[in-house]
């Protein structure tokens, strides 16, 4: 395993810590503006079918364009996403800003995988796949502890606000580590 195989699972560890800082203080986040905490459940699921209509054409638009264009975009469209989010005080406007991180974080999954699919062959590609998927799965545990213990000690919508700033430091090391995405043939 090269240089750069670390540097990408350090930033899907980073990118699963940070996604999943909100989750649990999402329901205490929808009690404080009075909506009912099945609305949890929705939001999971708009951002569940953004996801699914988006990512094959981030995929595409990864292919075309490289993969760290759509890498340091979707990181940054997350920020805005989580900003907006941290702001909302209404369903409909979080049910709009789920849609949105949907939308990005399809271009981060996709464009991850697709990472390691261009730069590795045969079982060893695989595992590459496989370490990814298990290092994004430890981020977001890492991500719901480190959330619940912030969830005790920040305001709410701080945490949303902080994940936006989280975004915007991942965005920049993206955009100036070009060496992440060299592919390899």
């Amino acid at each position: 395993m090269d240089k750069s195989a670390y540097r990408m699972f350090l930033l899907c560890l980073v990118i699963g810590i940070v996604i999943y800082l909100e989750r649990p203080i999402l329901p205490e986040m929808l009690s404080a503006h009075s909506i009912e905490l099945q609305w949890s459940g929705t939001l999971f699921g708009v951002f569940g079918f953004a996801v699914m209509l988006f990512a094959p054409f981030l995929g595409d638009i990864g292919d075309i364009k490289g993969r760290r264009m759509v890498l340091v975009i979707s990181v940054l469209g997350m920020a805005v996403s989580q900003f907006i989010f941290g702001l909302a005080n209404t369903l409909t406007v979080m049910l709009i800003s789920r849609f949105i991180f949907g939308v990005f974080f399809s271009g981060i999954a996709v464009n991850f995988m697709a990472y390691f699919n261009d730069n590795y062959v045969g079982s060893l590609k695989s595992k590459m796949i496989s370490y990814n998927l298990a290092i994004i799965a430890l981020g977001l545990a890492l991500g719901s502890l480190i959330g619940g213990y912030l969830g005790d000690y920040m305001h709410l919508s701080n945490i949303y606000f902080l994940q936006s700033v989280l975004f915007i430091i991942v965005s920049c090391i993206f955009f100036i580590s070009k060496r992440v995405y060299k592919y390899r043939y």
